[in-house]
């Protein structure tokens, strides 16, 4: 039996920390939702290769409101 790790191995630097914990505070207020609830959404976008701060924290804030989350 192999073991599947959901989390892919990537080494993230203390911007990419930074750039994200941004983001989730942004997000957080944009959306009038808890940081816990909308930081997994910001990782999920952010690993799917948007980098760009304002437009995380802007997809992510729409995506946390949205009835589907």
């Amino acid at each position: 039996m192999t073991y599947h790790n959901p989390f892919p191995a990537r080494a993230m630097t203390m911007g990419d920390i930074s750039l994200l914990r941004d983001a989730v505070i942004v997000a957080a207020e944009k959306s009038e939702r808890s940081a816990d609830s909308v930081a997994p959404i910001v990782y999920d976008l952010y690993c799917r290769g948007l980098k760009d701060p304002e437009k995380l924290a802007e997809a992510a804030g729409l995506l946390a409101t949205s009835r589907s989350f």
